[in-house]
């Protein structure tokens, strides 16, 4: 929270310093972008990126599958319960259908089982994304950077400013450059092929 703090103030404290200059000097050029989108952009097509988009795409898969399967036993679940409702209002205490029961029971084992197993896979696949997200970025940052530095130069932006390092209390919908510069970088990049 501290830290927090201390960037959102230090932040304040430089926006403010150089729009002091620049009202005396020149008028400032600030930008905001998100990280992520650049580096989604700066890695669309590229080999690079594949084993990371295949792995998310298998586990899209999988967790939907897994999904599928915990509706299809809730369904179930359901069907037995109205089951056991209507048996034993039409019962006239004299029989109950008690198999009913322990199919239930052993429904709901299985329901719990594999709900707990489905949070379990989804927990290990958002770590894995992670994992693999933070290794793409350490890998190709620098050239990200780089792009980042000559868009702002060629446009003449005094700062840009990531999005997500501290909290923006305020931002004019035009200074939102992400969209610009993800373009920017995709026609550079189209031109290589450098991974």
């Amino acid at each position: 929270m501290r830290t927090k703090v201390l960037v959102l103030v230090s932040t304040l404290l430089l926006s403010f310093a150089l729009l002091s200059y620049g009202a005396y000097n020149r008028v400032e050029k600030i930008g905001i972008v998100s990280i992520d989108d650049i580096v989604d952009a700066f890695l669309e097509g590229k080999d690079i990126a594949k084993d990371f988009n295949n792995y998310k795409d298998q586990a899209r898969v999988r967790l939907s599958s897994m999904d599928a399967e915990i509706n299809s036993i809730r369904k179930n679940l359901l069907e037995i319960s109205n089951k056991i409702v209507k048996s034993t209002n039409e019962s006239t205490n004299s029989y109950v259908d008690y198999s009913l029961y322990s199919e239930y029971k052993r429904l709901s084992d299985e329901y719990n089982m594999k709900v707990e197993s489905y949070r379990n896979e989804v927990e290990k696949v958002n770590k894995e994304i992670v994992n693999m997200r933070n290794n793409l970025m350490r890998y190709v940052i620098k050239d990200v950077l780089d792009y980042i530095r000559d868009y702002g130069t060629k446009k003449g932006y005094t700062l840009i400013i990531e999005r997500s390092t501290g909290k923006i209390l305020f931002v004019s919908p035009g200074s939102d450059i992400t969209s610009d510069l993800a373009s920017y970088i995709k026609t550079q990049e189209a031109t290589k092929n450098k991974y």
